[in-house]
């Protein structure tokens, strides 16, 4: 089988390319192209391992392609590439799908809207953002889950088990699920800033939500802005937690 693997591997957990491919490669009737944006660890362990590795999102490869897998890929797989895979492509999601597409704040939304249960969804890949039939989703509760980063960190790490269960379907030709999506919800990244956007007029209690639910460093968190100019703002509970850690 021929696989398309596009993907890539983020410090601290955040996305498990590495193990993902590691999966694959055990199997021998495997051949993989791995295509990557950046010199990431994904990238120096496909030169290591010898995996034929590229920059180029365009690839066409001459030979046959069997599948394309999109892990932790941000970019929509061109249709011209897609349309020459004899089973399509798929995707894996760290977010329960229709409700929860995209990847702009997700996580973000799920602590603001206090969600106690999340999942993870594999799916086929279409024209459109996380919008493919699915194939799988496994679902978990985040009740205790109080930090983006610890939401980001259990979805991917549930993620990764939810690969190494829909791969052997396809890697056996086995019967593959196709489950229409109904009407859903996107979080964009216009979202998130919406979010993180505190207002003078927002209740000490919505303040907290936004701060709550948007650190997770070392990216931006909720800022308010003062004369054209956007402030970071936290709060003591988060302090002290930084303290705790």
């Amino acid at each position: 089988m021929n696989i398309i693997f596009y993907s890539k591997h983020i410090k601290k957990n955040n996305c498990l390319g590495i193990d993902a491919l590691k999966f694959l490669i055990k199997n021998t009737n495997i051949n993989i192209t791995c295509i990557v944006k950046d010199k990431d660890l994904l990238y120096n362990f496909c030169v290591t391992n010898n995996i034929s590795v590229y920059h180029n999102i365009n690839l066409i490869d001459t030979t046959p392609i069997d599948l394309i897998v999109s892990y932790g890929w941000g970019s929509l797989i061109p249709s011209n590439i897609l349309n020459q895979s004899r089973l399509g492509g798929i995707n894996f999601h760290p977010a329960p799908l229709p409700y929860w597409r995209g990847m702009g704040g997700v996580f973000n939304y799920a602590l603001y809207e206090n969600i106690t249960e999340w999942g993870c969804s594999a799916h086929f890949i279409d024209t459109q953002f996380d919008t493919g039939d699915i194939i799988k989703t496994n679902k978990f509760s985040i009740q205790d889950i109080n930090s983006v980063y610890s939401l980001t960190k259990l979805s991917h790490n549930k993620l990764l088990l939810l690969f190494k269960e829909v791969m052997p379907l396809f890697i056996e030709n086995r019967s593959i699920p196709r489950i229409k999506q109904s009407t859903g919800r996107y979080i964009s990244k216009v979202d998130l800033d919406r979010l993180r956007e505190v207002h003078t007029t927002d209740s000490a209690a919505e303040i907290n939500k936004k701060i709550e639910s948007c650190f997770c460093p070392p990216h931006h968190g909720a800022y308010i802005t003062i004369n054209g100019i956007q402030y970071s703002i936290i709060n003591s509970e988060i302090l002290n937690r930084i303290k705790l850690e």
